[in-house]
C-alpha cells in the first residue's frame, strides 16, 4: 500500500492526491489512537477487537457517542492510564503537526512518509524506554549496545538524507566535476 501511494504521489501529486492522502491519514490518526487506548480492555466477557477497517470506524463512533448520550462510559474508565494517555497525546500532537505540514507545504511524498515513520518510531521508542525506567525494569547490556548503534546509524542516516551529496539541477557532465 505504501509503495502504491509512493508511485501515485510521484506521478499524480496534484491537489486531489493530497486531499485523499491526508483524509486517509487523518482517519488513521484517530483510529490508531483508539486502538492504543482500548488495546488493554479488561472486560473478559466482551473484549473490543480493533482492526483498521470500516467496522472499527463504526465502533469508534459509537464509543464517542455513548458518553455524550450518558451511557456506556465503562470502556473509557476501565482503560484509563496516565502513561497511555501521555503517549496518545504526544502521538496526536506529532501527527497533527505532520498532517498540517503536508496540507500546507505538500512535500515530496517519499520524504513525507519517511518523516512520519521515523518520528512515530522515535516517539514510541522513547516511550518504551521511559516506561522501562519508570517501572524500574533492568536494562541489560545488549539492548544498550543495540540502542547505541541504532542511534549512531540513525543520526548518520538523517544527516545524509537531509544533505544529499548530489544535485539533480545540472547536467550529467556537470555532476562529474
Amino acid at each position: 500500500m505504501i509503495m502504491f501511494l509512493e508511485v501515485i504521489g510521484i506521478f499524480f501529486g496534484n491537489i486531489f492526491f493530497w486531499i485523499i492522502t491526508l483524509s486517509g491519514y487523518g482517519v488513521a490518526i484517530v483510529m490508531i489512537s483508539f486502538i492504543l487506548y482500548f488495546s488493554d480492555d479488561q472486560d473478559e466477557k466482551k473484549p473490543i477487537i480493533w482492526k483498521l477497517n470500516l467496522k472499527s470506524v463504526w465502533k469508534a463512533i459509537r464509543l464517542i457517542l455513548n458518553p455524550i448520550r450518558c451511557k456506556g462510559t465503562e470502556p473509557w474508565k476501565n482503560n484509563f492510564s496516565k502513561s497511555k494517555v501521555l503517549l496518545i497525546v504526544n502521538l496526536q500532537v506529532l501527527n497533527v503537526g505532520f498532517f498540517l505540514w503536508g496540507a500546507i507545504v505538500r512535500p515530496s511524498i517519499s520524504s513525507y512518509l519517511l518523516y512520519i515513520f521515523v518520528a512515530n518510531l522515535t516517539t514510541y521508542t522513547i516511550y518504551y524506554w521511559s516506561m522501562k525506567i519508570h517501572h524500574k525494569e533492568k536494562i541489560t547490556v545488549p539492548p544498550m549496545i543495540y540502542a547505541f548503534f541504532a542511534m549512531a546509524f540513525w543520526v548518520s542516516g538523517i544527516y545524509f538524507f537531509a544533505n544529499p551529496p548530489y544535485s539533480s539541477g545540472g547536467t550529467p557532465a556537470q555532476s562529474r566535476n
